[in-house]
């Protein structure tokens, strides 16, 4: 894809945006544009616009559900613009690789997840068990997601697990010559 046809396809009014925080306000804001476009050709071409620092993993997830399904379905390119990020990594891997592009400028960050269990442990010495007891299942049930998330990512890139987890373990921008070669996206967007 080019930049004309991304253009047109924007002055058409097929472009989906995912940017800012992956939160509860994001998601349904993407949900309303998605029920406003005409879905009744499938040979439309729709946009999706990704720019975000990431934020909660339970929005990014159902992002990710819903904008497969829809790519199941309909023809998607994901744009990636300005600063892709931790759980908006994840959001990416719903588009084939060779519908993903990205703007020149675009950075991308992947992290290790950070998990911090501070606001279950400030309740009174009564609830040390059950508060131990939460502690540990829900860090095995973090260590499970984690392990889905770094085969989600390789599944969908030129990465493997470990290297996932490696650029994770030490965390850097990532400009889009090295995206590339990575498999986060296919091309860089230009005329």
């Amino acid at each position: 894809m080019d930049l004309t046809t991304y253009q047109t396809i924007v002055d058409y009014g097929r472009c989906l945006k995912i940017t800012g925080m992956l939160n509860e306000k994001m998601y349904s804001d993407f949900m309303d544009a998605w029920q406003k476009q005409d879905k009744s050709n499938k040979d439309f071409l729709y946009v999706v616009l990704l720019s975000s620092g990431g934020g909660s993993s339970h929005w990014s997830n159902s992002l990710y559900n819903v904008l497969n399904s829809i790519c199941e379905a309909h023809k998607v390119v994901l744009v990636c613009n300005g600063h892709v990020a931790s759980a908006a990594i994840s959001i990416m891997m719903a588009v084939p690789i060779r519908n993903r592009y990205a703007f020149q400028s675009t950075s991308f960050y992947l992290h290790r997840a950070r998990w911090n269990h501070q606001a279950k442990l400030q309740g009174g010495p009564d609830e040390t068990t059950y508060v131990v007891a939460e502690a540990i299942a829900s860090n095995n049930l973090f260590r499970s997601e984690i392990k889905s998330y770094y085969k989600l990512i390789a599944d969908n890139t030129a990465m493997t697990t470990q290297g996932v987890k490696k650029l994770e373990e030490n965390p850097r921008f990532i400009g889009t010559k090295k995206a590339i070669k990575l498999g986060l996206i296919h091309s860089i967007l230009s005329k």
